[in-house]
């Protein structure tokens, strides 16, 4: 089988996040211990992930920017359709909408991976008048795949119910998985010597990582030792704006912000310190941060959203707050600190949390559902063209 995988995105790219990790670590795994052919075709290509990488993957990288990719991907895309026995759009931002529709022409099965639907979060990231032709084009080339049947696999079920009531049918769920494996027992003998709180994920403004800032000024109010700590590779004006935030509030000595790329080793580093992790997203598909954070025995705090609801359930080290209640974050923050008891009780929770779902939240087990998908929907196209 030869797979076709189209995501505008690179790997290396400094615009790279969970959308890019999720797929790029598919695809290592399946073309690593089956006989499928992967070709990716992208954006700034990481060349020392591709030497990494087996004689079945090849990364292409057809333009240096994402805004050209479209452009160059319209000379290359029909050929490469024809050559592929299945094509895949891993929809990292918005749906190209060309691939599906050649796909369709020259009767090649095609799926696309939808991680979530950006809707309102537009608007806290972009000007108003691009946030809304953004917005209703991402809703309309969506309905636009619907209506075409096509398959989607998404990364959890609350993204799989916003698909959904955008009448996708044909849905499959493949979870993220974590790249390094769960913390030592004996935790604690990493821990800062100080109360730190981290956030350890990508700093963009749908993340209103200022709820995080302002929480940091009460925290530190109650228990004045306290360190807050933000990291994350992202918008480096929105890492001065909180920067100037912790400033005006008087806690810039305790509240440290340092936007730039973050490799597994340092981020995990980070984690193992910290006494307790930070969530405050408008919006997430799935939140791979927040169960690296628990892998490490740090409890968390988080805004209650939908995909914080379905991750953290059962898990009695993750706490969930109003969401946008910058007290109620505080002071819940407050209470855990301020136990050593809880502490030590919630790390442990988190750990045995992470080790009980280690099969769900697997790269190896995503890879599998990943395929199965595939062969799911392949055996439909062939049913239904016996039929006919």
């Amino acid at each position: 089988m030869r797979i076709l995988v189209i995501t505008p995105i690179g790997y290396g790219s400094a615009r790279s996040g969970g959308a890019e990790v999720y797929i790029f670590e598919l695809v290592k795994r399946i073309t690593l211990k089956t006989n499928i052919d992967v070709t990716i075709l992208t954006s700034n290509r990481d060349v020392e992930y591709v030497k990494q990488q087996g004689q079945r993957l090849r990364i292409e990288s057809i333009s240096q920017g994402l805004f050209t990719f479209p452009l160059f991907l319209l000379f290359l895309i029909g050929r490469r359709i024809r050559e592929a026995d299945v094509v895949v759009e891993n929809i990292s931002k918005f749906p190209l909408i060309v691939p599906a529709i050649i796909s369709r022409i020259v009767k090649r099965p095609f799926i696309a991976i939808a991680h979530h639907i950006h809707g309102n979060t537009l608007f806290m990231e972009l000007p108003t008048v691009l946030a809304i032709l953004l917005f209703f084009y991402e809703y309309i080339s969506l309905f636009i795949y619907a209506l075409l049947g096509v398959p989607v696999i998404t990364v959890s079920k609350t993204s799989e119910a916003e698909l959904k009531k955008l009448g996708f049918r044909n849905i499959y769920v493949a979870h993220p998985g974590l790249v390094r494996l769960i913390g030592n027992d004996d935790n604690t003998l990493r821990k800062s010597t100080r109360p730190l709180l981290v956030y350890v994920n990508r700093v963009r403004k749908y993340k209103r990582l200022d709820h995080f800032v302002k929480a940091c000024k009460y925290v530190i109010e109650e228990v004045p030792d306290a360190m807050c700590l933000i990291v994350g590779k992202g918008d480096e004006k929105l890492g001065a704006s909180l920067r100037r935030l912790a400033s005006r509030l008087g806690i810039e000595k305790q509240v440290k912000i340092f936007v730039s790329n973050v490799s597994n080793t340092l981020r995990y580093k980070i984690l193992g310190k910290a006494w307790l992790g930070v969530f405050t997203s408008a919006k997430e598909g799935f939140g791979i941060g927040v169960l690296e954070t628990l892998s490490q025995g740090v409890p968390v705090v988080a805004y209650d959203i939908p995909a914080m609801r379905e991750l953290l359930a059962g898990c009695y080290s993750g706490v969930l707050v109003k969401n946008g209640d910058i007290n109620h974050l505080a002071r819940q923050c407050i209470k855990i600190l301020k136990s050593t008891e809880a502490l030590l009780s919630m790390s442990s929770e988190a750990r045995r949390f992470v080790k009980a779902r280690s099969k769900i939240y697997s790269y190896d087990v995503s890879a599998i559902r990943f395929l199965k998908a595939i062969v799911t929907y392949l055996k439909s196209e062939d049913e239904e063209q016996c039929k006919a």
